[in-house]
């Protein structure tokens, strides 16, 4: 059966286990961050809680492969079903009697998911030595490798029950598989390779789109070796008949691990469309008012994967191209088209870059490769530059990683201010509904947004230390957020949000022209705070120097902001007035 995919170099194994242990344990670290708990049912991620429901309407023992929903394809979740099964059947959970068991059993089965998330970010530094293996210098391989390793960015999303890691894992295996066609040196892969290495990343192609949509782009990168092979004497019917065997292959796959698409051909479309719209159109206020997706996602990089690593592996990916190096127009292609696709979009989350940060890492090894084995020690002195950038100088790298699996490995903010203000007791206010954003101030805190608002508000009503107020209408669906008849009619001891509330819409209000869809809500804000600040006075702020501010790099560590009711302004009324005490108890939620 190896020998089916060649023989298996020494070297490469060594190393590329060494570097896969490595990778695989340090994500491991704070990869129990935010699971659900007796203390907060909910994940503190927004998104695990619907991955792992929407995974267990997989049943593949009784031929069920569909799930109803298909905002993602299905192998991630098929894997993570697949998984938890295998965790239930040696260890089962047992009958479940109280909401505190049952929130147990999804924090193993979420961290099964995560698992799977830090395998494939281990696996993925893997890949990148391989590619670069005899094609540079060892050290530089090296040096690659190590840049996926220490990617904070990486290793963050590595730690999360999402589709991501593992679809980026698949992108840069189809790329390794499709480089593999121009093999370095003089070496002259025969037929039986070449069209072996063609269905290889085909394959690979298929399973990233079956991870996540924009993972089927990973295809393209067959185009560089089949056009450079074409030229090469293998002639253009070769690469037309190759290209058409790798859509065919690649589509198969996606159809056999995203079953749903011709098992629930309506319920699929309906939810793919969906996708489709959501990223042209944005995501409500979260990227409102700001850059381009060209622009945005370059900041992502610079944060998630470092600013020098950034620009050192996009000048290596062109460096290599316009030397002739075909094998690296695999991944300068992709990138190019990749970054079009996501750049034109509206939404512009960390995680759409993913892909992108193994891509980049080839282009480091490239460069550091360069430098190493320039015979001018002006050139080789260099090299402290893509090693600066590994170690974390100007963002990203290991620097980044420690920091933020630090966080993570170590009590969160929402954790620490929910006890501080269970045992102040008074009155805390809401801004806005409570989410995986709010302080663990009861159980069913997090609860999803699918759950009705009357059912929330009454888990929200029963809470007395301290008492939960948010200002809701006779109709709650009439609610809003950041509402002043929080401050003036309830006037609650205590005023909290958080960065996610509040990020967004301040920056839509320092904007000279708001977006016509987001002046009511900007109007309520400034309005808000306009109260806020005459009634009430800023206590505490849970921050962190370094904090992210991307979106879904901040669920890790938020910030939350405290205020506090001014005490009232003591006067001496005329000795001839008659006084009459009011109460400074906030009224109740209406």
């Amino acid at each position: 059966m190896l020998a089916w995919f060649g023989r298996l170099d020494p070297k490469l194994t060594r190393w590329g286990l060494a570097l896969f242990v490595g990778a695989f344990v340090f994500r491991l670290f704070g990869i129990d961050w935010g699971l659900p708990s007796a203390e907060r049912y909910n994940s503190l991620h927004p998104d695990e809680d619907l991955n792992l429901a929407v995974s267990q309407q997989i049943n593949p023992a009784a031929g069920k492969l569909t799930t109803g929903f298909y905002n993602y394809p299905t192998l991630y979740l098929t894997l993570t079903r697949v998984g938890t099964m295998v965790v239930d059947g040696y260890s089962p959970p047992g009958e479940v009697k109280t909401p505190e068991a049952a929130a147990g059993i999804r924090a193993r089965h979420i961290l099964v998911g995560r698992w799977i998330s830090a395998l494939a970010g281990a696996g993925s530094v893997w890949v990148v030595f391989a590619i670069l293996y005899r094609r540079v210098h060892d050290l530089a391989a090296l040096a690659g490798a190590l840049a996926v390793a220490v990617a904070p960015g990486h290793i963050v999303h590595s730690r999360f029950e999402t589709v991501d890691v593992l679809g980026a894992f698949f992108v840069v295996l189809s790329l390794y598989w499709a480089a593999r066609l121009l093999p370095p040196g003089d070496e002259q892969p025969d037929d039986k390779s070449l069209n072996r290495y063609v269905l290889y990343a085909a394959l690979c192609a298929g399973l990233a789109a079956g991870t996540k949509y924009n993972g089927a782009l990973a295809i393209v990168g067959l185009a560089v070796p089949l056009v450079v092979l074409a030229r090469r004497g293998k002639g253009s019917g070769w690469a037309v008949a190759s290209c058409g065997v790798a859509a065919v292959v690649a589509v198969i796959v996606f159809l056999v691990t995203t079953p749903g698409a011709l098992m629930e051909p309506e319920v699929f479309q309906r939810d793919f469309k969906f996708e489709l719209l959501h990223t042209s159109q944005g995501h409500g206020l979260v990227f409102a008012g700001t850059s381009s997706g060209f622009l945005f996602h370059l900041a992502n990089l610079f944060v998630g994967f470092g600013l020098l690593l950034t620009m050192i592996g996009a000048c290596g990916l062109v460096w290599g191209a316009v030397r002739r190096h075909a094998w690296i127009g695999v991944f300068l292609v992709f990138a190019v088209v990749y970054y079009l696709l996501i750049g034109r979009a509206e939404v512009k989350f960390f995680r759409y870059v993913l892909p992108l940060i193994p891509v980049l890492a080839v282009g480091v090894g490239w460069v550091f490769d360069r430098f190493h084995t320039n015979p001018n020690t002006r050139w080789r002195t260099a090299n402290i530059l893509p090693i600066l950038g590994i170690c974390g100088i100007a963002g990203g790298g290991l620097a980044s990683a420690a920091t933020w699996t630090n966080w993570m490995a170590t009590p969160d903010p929402r954790e620490v201010l929910g006890k501080e203000l269970k045992e102040k007791g008074g009155s805390v206010g809401l801004v806005s509904d409570a989410w995986f954003y709010t302080p663990t101030l009861y159980p069913e805190v997090g609860a999803s947004r699918g759950v009705p608002i009357e059912k929330r508000l009454a888990y929200q009503q029963a809470v007395t230390k301290p008492q939960i107020l948010q200002f809701v209408p006779e109709d709650p669906n009439q609610r809003k957020p950041w509402d002043s008849r929080l401050l003036v009619e309830l006037r609650p001891e205590r005023v909290m949000y958080s960065s996610f509330e509040f990020d967004n819409l301040y920056r839509l209000s320092l904007m000279s022209t708001v977006p016509a869809e987001f002046q009511a809500q900007v109007s309520d804000f400034k309005t808000f705070f306009r109260e806020l600040n005459a009634m009430y006075t800023k206590e505490e702020e849970f921050s962190e120097p370094g904090t992210p501010g991307v979106e879904d790099l901040m669920y890790i560590r938020p910030t939350l902001y405290v205020w506090k009711r001014k005490p009232p302004i003591a006067t001496t009324p005329p000795a001839s007035s008659t006084t009459s005490s009011s109460s400074a108890a906030p009224a109740g939620t209406p």
